[in-house]
């Protein structure tokens, strides 16, 4: 994460180090000053208190600097892997993104990426300056006294095993409780996402206690690692003080007996007193860096998960209408099984298909393979003749356009959600696309017409609505495919009947798959495939069909009750 800042860490790194030289530097200049009082040198008393206000002076201003700098360094890292975690999930395959709660997702980019720029931030660089003051101390108090410094730092190995300790402890408790704040944050964005839903079953009661139980959980793990940081953290701070007793008495006792000089005792003693601090700071580093390894882990394990596209490629899709085949095409899902076995499917360029079936045969899984949204576990898709896999994704997907039953809407204004996928179209494009989706009936009573906001996810319109809203959003890109699930399926039979006609003029040469869950929806269609357990059981015109397949006739005759109802 650091590599593009090197400058900047070489510069903190300079600063920490001008900061630990005026800190190591204070303690001598104590002891001088003491032995300057002890001669009776107001002279030398005055240039050592000179001196150890130049110390101060530099142990702040590098601080300070450094902290600048180092904050510098992480909201610049935090930004830039913020996006690089956005652009992968933008990229992420989505049989892996569908599997995956939303609430932990947006943990994971919110919550563990704070925790990783707080450490960037402060923990490495103050980590590493309190690791150097306590070399440097130690390097120094060696050379005025050795066998005190030895009783001095005689608590050292016993700071060592803490930190391993703690270390070998704190890591299952920390990602544990993430794992559990991504829980809390999926409960509260599905709440959020279906609170219509909630409220016509009345189950607020229910979803409070089911949030109110995950967070009992969440608290439970955070106060297990809050008891053993309760622990530690005292720790670290008392054992440096273990130091400081002994210089007392030892240092004391050879001070007394003129084995050391009374500024050298000082010195001692202010070296000691000094990283009673950097030690117990310690611990909260330690902290630190393991809440941060636990983020950094929880994010790779999105992060190593590789993107969509398989091998790049340059080819370019034909513009234009395009054929579609599918040459034994088997698609699965976790924990759901094959959905697609061996599906062989042949669309001519131009051409209009309907595919029917019951509810799970595999149709819309059929359509998500035309536009790579999906890829195969096996077998191929040919589009224009040639593997998709050969194709540019973004070629691909700008030449195959989509419109689903229940499609999502963006909070923006109506305009803006028609023109998402060209957002240079110009007002008459615009229009028109939603003309052809009857979508303009009911855009020019809105209170601001085009310029309406349509809600968060859409919901201030009606189902219908936001249904027209999809079709004209797919019709504007003037696709040469285009994929229709159930696009029409929330509109009444007359309006339907409307859309339907405009689209069966309109479409003219655009190879056109639909799902139909309708019986008048097949109208528009020149052939018709019927979908079985993910296996193409018949296939022909409506009148063949009729005449040789017992599923299609029963499919027909409950679609065509359906339209009744």
């Amino acid at each position: 994460m650091l590599r593009g800042h090197r400058a900047k860490v070489v510069v903190a790194a300079l600063l920490s180090a001008g900061a630990i030289v005026g800190q190591v530097l204070i303690p001598l200049l104590v002891g001088d000053a003491v032995n300057q009082i002890d001669d009776g040198n107001r002279g030398g008393l005055v240039r050592s208190g000179l001196a150890l206000l130049g110390a101060a002076l530099l142990a702040a201003v590098s601080q300070g600097l450094r902290q600048r700098v180092a904050g510098e360094v992480s909201v610049a890292v935090a930004y830039e892997e913020r996006n690089r975690y956005f652009g992968h999930l933008q990229d992420v395959d989505l049989k892996f993104l569908h599997a995956q709660p939303v609430g932990q997702l947006l943990s994971r980019g919110t919550v563990d990426m704070n925790q990783i720029q707080a450490f960037l931030g402060s923990g490495v660089s103050s980590l590493a300056q309190d690791a150097g003051t306590i070399l440097l101390a130690a390097v120094v108090m060696f050379a005025l006294d050795w066998d005190l410094a030895l009783l001095a730092l005689s608590p050292v190995p016993l700071i060592i095993i803490s930190v391993a300790f703690y270390q070998r402890r704190a890591v299952p408790l920390l990602k544990e409780t993430r794992s559990r704040i991504g829980v809390l944050a999926a409960i509260a964005e599905e709440n959020i996402s279906g609170v219509r839903l909630i409220r016509s079953f009345v189950r607020e009661p229910i979803e409070i206690s089911r949030y109110r139980k995950a967070a009992g959980e969440m608290v439970d793990a955070a106060m297990r690692a809050v008891r053993l940081e309760s622990f530690y953290t005292p720790t670290m701070t008392l054992l440096p003080s273990l130091g400081l007793f002994v210089v007392l008495l030892y240092g004391g006792h050879e001070a007394l007996n003129g084995g050391i000089s009374v500024g050298e005792f000082a010195s001692f003693y202010t070296y000691v007193l000094m990283l009673v601090d950097p030690a117990g700071r310690i611990a909260y580093w330690m902290v630190m860096i393991q809440e941060a390894q636990a983020a950094q882990q929880r994010l790779q394990d999105i992060m190593s998960h590789p993107v969509e596209g398989g091998a790049a490629s340059v080819a370019r899709m034909p513009e234009g209408s395009g054929s579609v085949a599918l040459r034994g095409a088997s698609l699965s899902y976790e924990g759901a099984g094959k959905i697609l076995d061996g599906v062989d499917l042949d669309v001519a360029a131009g051409s209009k298909l309907a595919i029917v079936g019951s509810t799970g045969s595999g149709k819309s899984s059929l359509l998500l393979l035309v536009n790579r949204l999906y890829d195969p576990d096996s077998g191929v898709v040919e589009v224009d003749g040639q593997p998709a896999e050969r194709f540019e994704l973004e070629s691909l997907r700008r030449g195959v356009s989509a419109a689903v039953d229940g499609d999502f809407l963006f909070s923006w204004s109506v305009r803006d959600n028609i023109a998402y996928g060209r957002p240079d179209a110009a007002d008459e494009q615009v229009r028109e696309a939603a003309r052809r989706a009857h979508a303009d009936e009911f855009i020019d009573k809105l209170p601001r017409g085009y310029d309406t906001p349509v809600g968060s996810r859409g919901l201030a319109l009606s189902g219908g609505q936001r249904e027209r809203i999809a079709l004209a959003r797919a019709l504007i890109m003037d696709p040469g495919i285009l994929l229709l699930d159930n696009a029409t399926g929330g509109l009444d039979a007359r309006t339907e009947a409307a859309v339907l006609d405009e689209l069966r003029r309109s479409l003219g040469a655009v190879t056109t798959l639909m799902v139909a869950y309708r019986a008048q929806t097949l109208s528009i269609a020149d052939r018709i495939v019927v979908l079985e357990r993910g296996r193409v059981v018949a296939q022909g015109t409506h009148e063949e069909l009729l005449a040789s397949s017992e599923r299609y006739r029963e499919l027909i005759g409950r679609l065509a009750a359906e339209d009744d109802e």
